[in-house]
């Protein structure tokens, strides 16, 4: 499967043009899916490193009130548990789906997840800051 990611479509060089026709000349004759999608800005790197330090601090808070979690840990057990979301993918017709890595949220997402980290952090009586509290 390729991927291309195109930005400003409403400026493609010819060059960019030339080599999307020439894909398509390759496929001529042949079905093909053809799937686009608006790409989505991946998290910044402040949103990262502030997503990191809340975890960081719930992983303190818990570790403070007896139940021992590392940051590795913690990132761990909210990936599975579904708190980043997932991506989706097909083997051999079937569809599957896995829990997303924090370098693959966009920036709706990681917003998102730091929102349920800090709803999940409250049931333990953990306050995670906000980020111009950091």
């Amino acid at each position: 499967m390729a991927h291309y990611y195109l930005k400003n479509i409403e400026k493609l060089s010819i060059e960019t043009i030339e080599s999307i026709n020439n894909l398509l000349k390759l496929w001529y004759g042949k079905k093909i899916l053809l799937n686009c999608d608006v790409y989505d800005e991946k998290r910044t790197n402040p949103q990262n490193n502030y997503l990191h330090k809340l975890i960081r601090i719930f992983a303190k808070g818990l570790t403070d009130q007896g139940k021992r979690m590392s940051l590795d840990d913690l990132k761990y057990e909210l990936k599975q548990s579904g708190v980043f979301g997932y991506s989706e993918y097909e083997i051999k017709g079937e569809l599957k789906r896995r829990p997303k890595d924090t370098h693959e949220l966009n920036i709706a997402e990681i917003s998102e997840s730091i929102e349920i980290i800090k709803e999940i952090a409250s049931k333990y009586e953990i306050y995670l800051p906000d980020a111009d509290e950091v």
